[in-house]
């Protein structure tokens, strides 16, 4: 079998100064599971009031804030969904959306993009959340909100092309999990690292009829990875994920909930409260954990945990 694949001759694009990328997974505003602590504590670390005086200096570095669908709950999604939320009404929960939102500094660009509990149509490809239920999030001064899946540019200048995300919030992951049996040998959800490089490899998100629920056009597959991307950003599945393949850095961003039934019945294992950040120059990544109740290991060999001392990261 003879596969599209990612080119062996992709570059490596670096940024030609230092600034970082963020990634929010999943927030899920309007859920009674909501960690709302610690997505506070996130904020404040990136308004500078929060860690030691190195993560504060990061802080200030960081230039864009990606969020990987999923912005709030949704009403309806599922089943008795209706016993999981704090706000039934979605357009509340965009407003409870915009009001965390707003304190992100405006020096610091959001990259919003649909995902499957957002208002708006279900079949990929998505269109960008319908702004009739959304506008406090339209309205704020330092976002673009985008289609899932997307293509946006990043860090570009005079002399540089900038760096290419592919967003997709990932909803034929699960499929994927479930049905290719060395992903599921390896985990299955647990290694959608797996499962980024499979779709990388047939340069199609959803390769598989059924995979995901889509529209199909007649002018263009919407669902096609026509151009390389130098990072390919997605979400859903609530794990926290960094990879590379062929010079693509692969990012699944976590989640800011905790678990919930239906997540238990769909065998969805959260990493929340954990966040992703991409140095553009270096593309070395780390992750900080911003869990009230984190602790650090000192080394992967020892047993003993010691209390966090300001904010992980590692």
């Amino acid at each position: 079998i003879i596969l599209p694949d990612i080119p062996l001759t992709k570059e490596f694009k670096k940024a030609p100064v230092e600034e970082y990328a963020i990634f929010i997974g999943d927030p899920h505003f309007g859920s009674n599971v909501f960690l709302k602590d610690d997505f506070e504590r996130m904020l404040l670390w990136l308004n500078g009031k929060a860690g030691n005086e190195e993560q504060k200096a990061l802080a200030k570095k960081v230039k864009y804030v990606f969020i990987s669908g999923d912005l709030i709950e949704g009403v309806g999604i599922y089943p008795g969904q209706e016993h999981d939320l704090t706000i039934k009404d979605i357009t509340k929960q965009y407003e409870e959306a915009a009001r965390y939102l707003r304190r992100i500094p405006e020096d610091k660009h959001i990259i919003l993009f649909t995902g499957n509990h957002d208002a708006g149509r279900l079949s990929e490809p998505q269109e960008p959340i319908m702004s009739a239920y959304a506008k406090p999030i339209y309205e704020l001064p330092n976002i673009t909100i985008t289609s899932n899946p997307a293509m946006v540019n990043i860090a570009a200048t005079d002399q540089f092309p900038g760096l290419d995300c592919l967003l997709y919030h990932g909803g034929s992951f699960i499929y994927y999990a479930d049905n290719i049996p060395a992903i599921r040998a390896a985990g299955g959800q647990k290694s959608v690292d797996l499962i980024m490089k499979y779709l990388l490899q047939r340069r199609h998100l959803a390769p598989t009829h059924n995979a995901a629920m889509t529209i199909p056009t007649t002018d263009r597959d919407w669902l096609l990875i026509d151009r390389v991307p130098d990072l390919f950003i997605t979400g859903h599945i609530h794990r926290v994920s960094i990879s590379n393949y062929r010079n693509v850095t692969c990012i699944n961003a976590g989640c800011w909930t905790e678990t919930t039934e239906d997540q238990v019945k769909r065998g969805l294992e959260p990493q929340p409260s954990k966040l992703i950040i991409l140095n553009l120059q270096t593309r070395k990544p780390k992750v900080m954990n911003f869990r009230k109740e984190a602790t650090v290991t000192k080394r992967a060999s020892d047993e003993e945990k010691q209390p966090r001392k300001g904010l992980v990261q590692g």
